[in-house]
C-alpha cells in the first residue's frame, strides 16, 4: 500500500486495517503497489490511473455526491427525471445555489413573499449558509435568521448577488430537529462504493456525535450546532456523553429494541441508494477505483432522517468511537482484493470472505437486479 501524497496523515485504524491483511507501506506508487491511498477527492483531469493490478480510494467524479453543491445539482437532474414518487424533497432540505444569480433572485422573491410574524420569529434560525468547497468542523457554516436574510435581499438588489465573495450554497433550516437531552446530534454513517460498473454500493451503519451546547431556537450561534469538531471532542465535562450508537440513541427516544432494523435503517439506505445513483453517470466506471464515505444526517421529531452532506474522506481517527465499525474498513479491503481477482464477483461470494459481512447492507446491485 502506497499513502499518497507522500506524509500526509493516514489514521491509525487505516493503517492497522492494512497491517491486518497483511500488507506494508512502498512509501511510493510503483508496479508492485497494490493500493494507493489518496487523502483527497480524485478529479477527473490530471489524476493518474491506476493499472488494472491497483485499487484507487477514490473515484474521478466523486465531487458529484460529496462536494455540496454538486451533490444538489446531482439531486435536481434524478428529481427532473423520475415521475412521481420518491425524490430529494423527502430527505434534504430546500437548497439554493447563490452564486448563481438566477437562483439567489428565487430565494429573494421567497424571502420577500414571507412576511415576519413577530420579531421574535425574526430571531430563530431560518437558513444554512455554507461554503462549497473548504469548509470543516463548522469552518464555512454561517445560521442565518430573518433579519441576515434580509440584509441578502438588500445586498442583492444592490450588487445583483446574494454574497460578496466567495461561493455557497443556502439551505433551509430543519425547524423541528430531534434533540438528545436537549442538545442538536449528528449522525454519522458510512456507504461504500466496491464498484461503479456494474454497481456494487453497500451502507454500513456508523455513529452518533452530539453537540456539547444546549440548543436554542432563537439562536444562531454555530457552536450550538457543531458536533465534530475535535475541540467539542476534548472539551467535554465528566459525565457528558458525546458519542452513542444508534440503537443508544433510538433507545434514548424510547423506541423499540427493533426500530433500528424495521424502519429507520431502511430509510437511511434507500437515501443512500439515489445519491448514488444520482452521481453514478458522473462517476468514473474503472474497475481500479473504491471509495467510503461519510453522509452525514440528522433526525426530525418525527425520525425523519435529512441529509446535510457526504463526505469524501470521512473521519476515521482516534478521536471517534471505532468500536461501531471495527472491521469496516478491513472488509473494505478484502472486498477490493476479491475484485481485482473477478470484477464481477456477486456480492454472496465475496461476503464469504468477509469478517463482518452482515455490517454492510447492499443498497445498489446491479448484478442482482439484472438477473
Amino acid at each position: 500500500v502506497a499513502y499518497l501524497p507522500n506524509g500526509f496523515p493516514v489514521e491509525n485504524y487505516i493503517k492497522n486495517s492494512f497491517k491486518e491483511l497483511g500488507y506494508r507501506n512502498t512509501g511510493e506508487e510503483t508496479h508492485k503497489t497494490t493500493f494507493i491511498i489518496g487523502k483527497g477527492t480524485a478529479a477527473k483531469d490530471g489524476w493518474k490511473i491506476c493499472n488494472d493490478t491497483q485499487k484507487h480510494n477514490h473515484i474521478p467524479g466523486e465531487r458529484y455526491f460529496a462536494s455540496k453543491n454538486l451533490l444538489e445539482t446531482s439531486l435536481r437532474e434524478r428529481d427532473r427525471t423520475r415521475t412521481g414518487g420518491y425524490n430529494s424533497s423527502v430527505f434534504m432540505k430546500r437548497t439554493y445555489l447563490t452564486y448563481l444569480k438566477d437562483e439567489c433572485k428565487t430565494l429573494v422573491d421567497a424571502i420577500e413573499a414571507t412576511p415576519i410574524a413577530s420579531r421574535e420569529q425574526s430571531r430563530k434560525p431560518a437558513f444554512i449558509q455554507k461554503s462549497i468547497s473548504g469548509g470543516h468542523n463548522g469552518k464555512g457554516l454561517v445560521i442565518m435568521d430573518r433579519f441576515d436574510m434580509e440584509n441578502m435581499a438588500k445586498t442583492f438588489k444592490q450588487k445583483g448577488k446574494c454574497q460578496v465573495a466567495g461561493k455557497h450554497i443556502v439551505q433551509e433550516f430543519l425547524a423541528n430537529p430531534l434533540l438528545i437531552d436537549g442538545r442538536t446530534f449528528n449522525l454519522r454513517l458510512y456507504f461504500a462504493v466496491f464498484r461503479v460498473r456494474p454497481a456494487l454500493v453497500a451502507y454500513h451503519d456508523g455513529y452518533v456525535r452530539v453537540t456539547k451546547r444546549k440548543f436554542q431556537e432563537d439562536s444562531t450561534d454555530v457552536k450550538n450546532f457543531v458536533s465534530n469538531s475535535e475541540k467539542v471532542w476534548k472539551g467535554r465535562t465528566p459525565g457528558e456523553k458525546h458519542f452513542m450508537s444508534l440503537d443508544e440513541m433510538l433507545s434514548h427516544q424510547g423506541q423499540a429494541a427493533d426500530y433500528l432494523d424495521t424502519t429507520l435503517r431502511p430509510k437511511f439506505m434507500e437515501i443512500v441508494a439515489y445519491v448514488f445513483k444520482a452521481a453514478q453517470p458522473h462517476l468514473d466506471p474503472s474497475p481500479q477505483y473504491f471509495g467510503l464515505y461519510g453522509p452525514d444526517m440528522t433526525l426530525d421529531t418525527h425520525l425523519n432522517p435529512w441529509l446535510f452532506e457526504v463526505n469524501y474522506s470521512p473521519e476515521l481517527s482516534r478521536f471517534i468511537p471505532l468500536q461501531h465499525i471495527p472491521n469496516m474498513y478491513t472488509d473494505a479491503i478484502r472486498t477490493q482484493e476479491l475484485l481485482l481477482k473477478d470484477h464481477n464477483m456477486r456480492w454472496e461470494e465475496i461476503s464469504k470472505h468477509l469478517t463482518s459481512p452482515k455490517e454492510f447492507h447492499i443498497v445498489v446491485d446491479e448484478q442482482a437486479s439484472s438477473s
